[in-house]
């Protein structure tokens, strides 16, 4: 399990910075999600992928596709609810605050990305790089004036900074909903390490989803919804240039195959767990 390269949020300049802004803006979320930050090593390829799902993200046709992913992965997790699930989880006020503003922003903009992707990998053939077409510039002019989400997020911490025991928390986390042993991390779990107790509590109530292969069926049920849709309401985008094509379609793969698909039930048990229907399993 490896951090692969990306340029961070703090770290973002020039074009990759105006694509961060308008991510957020769009999205409406205060983070840009790990896929972004990696494709933006080629800011090109950032490009390419932010230009050709933004215009579906702007019309609503995307966030139509999100709520029914929403709505198909809480049905199976509404009657597959485990036998073993602990009776209280200990977590501080503040944290619960701050850490349920994170699940927040990551739920929304993991739902709304996987349905991105999941069109953007069916595009058919290589076209031309987006930074060659006019439409790019004049979008990018306004990326700068867009308006920023409200919540603000606590900086996301390095791999390198945790303590080992965060990040063998961390680690096993991660192992939740793989049927292997996973190739990177998922930006949840690595932004609520900022919140080591708080990560304890997590993993206290997400490990007995895990049994009976249960999250492994809620994951493969998210990629069933984004596959069906994509099928009956295709949405068109740019295909991708040659070496955009050749350097990350693994990585779009992965991301949309594995990593994004198993944090979607994940991000709906947290909610469910912080805000709704299971808020009383928790003790401030």
């Amino acid at each position: 399990m490896t951090a692969l390269a990306e340029v961070p949020e703090a770290g973002a300049r020039g074009r990759v910075g105006d694509i961060y802004a308008d991510i957020r803006a769009t999205l409406r979320v205060p983070v840009v999600n790990t896929i972004y930050r990696q494709l933006a090593v080629m800011p090109e390829a950032l490009e390419w992928a932010w230009l050709s799902v933004r215009p579906h993200l702007l019309s609503g046709a995307v966030a139509r596709q999100a709520e029914m992913l929403r709505r198909d992965v809480q049905r199976v997790l509404d009657a597959a609810r485990p036998a073993s699930l602990p009776a209280i989880v200990a977590v501080p006020l503040r944290q619960k605050r701050e850490a349920a503003r994170v699940v927040q922003s990551y739920e929304l903009a993991n739902r709304m990305n996987l349905v991105c992707f999941t069109h953007l990998l069916r595009q058919p053939g290589v076209g031309r790089s987006a930074a060659n077409q006019p439409w790019a510039v004049r979008d990018h002019a306004r990326a700068t004036r867009a308006p920023a989400p409200s919540a603000v997020l606590p900086p996301m911490p390095d791999l390198a900074d945790l303590t080992p025991e965060v990040m063998a928390r961390v680690r096993r986390l991660n192992r939740l909903g793989e049927y292997t042993e996973p190739r990177t991390v998922a930006g949840l779990y690595r932004h609520l390490a900022v919140w080591p107790q708080f990560l304890g509590a997590v993993e206290a109530w997400l490990t007995p989803w895990n049994q009976d292969g249960l999250l492994l069926r809620l994951r493969e049920t998210a990629l069933d919804s984004v596959a069906r849709q994509a099928r009956l309401h295709p949405l068109r985008m740019q295909a991708p240039d040659a070496r955009v094509e050749l350097q990350f379609r693994g990585q779009l793969q992965l991301f949309s195959g594995v990593v994004i698909p198993k944090m979607i039930p994940v991000g709906l048990l947290l909610d469910n767990w912080l805000h709704r229907s299971e808020s009383r399993k928790i003790a401030c």
